[in-house]
């Protein structure tokens, strides 16, 4: 009969960002040692750090995330990076561009939820 392997424990949240930051503050220091490492490696690793320490103070969220958490489509926050609010549509949430990665903070969701917000007076 076959062993199964062992899973490790689940981390709680801060402690699993604290590990990933410092994974990828490690993965740049190794790629920035090497004497061969080339611009595109370093960008990589820069990258990944910076997603990393983004996640980790503030819940980052990918776009199919953030487009779930709105409640609105991936295609209009990916019309909204690319030509702005037009035609008099709203305009999207802030957004981070990390290389070409785009990052939603949830802060910002949630302002912008915020903003977009309509409050109704009761029926008396």
């Amino acid at each position: 009969m076959r062993k199964r392997k062992q899973r490790a424990p689940e981390l709680p949240s801060p402690l699993k960002d604290v590990a990933a930051i410092r994974a990828a503050s490690a993965a740049v220091n190794h790629v920035l040692a090497r004497p061969d490492a080339t611009p595109g490696e370093i960008n990589a690793a820069i990258e990944a750090a910076v997603t990393a320490a983004v996640a980790s103070t503030n819940e980052a969220m990918t776009e199919k995330d953030a487009a779930r958490y709105i409640g609105m489509s991936r295609h209009y926050l990916q019309q909204d990076r690319s030509k702005g609010a037009t035609g008099g549509k709203t305009p999207g949430p802030a957004f981070c561009k990390v290389g070409w990665r785009v990052i939603y903070l949830k802060s910002d969701l949630d302002a912008w939820l915020r903003i977009h917000r309509v409050a109704r007076a009761r029926a008396g």
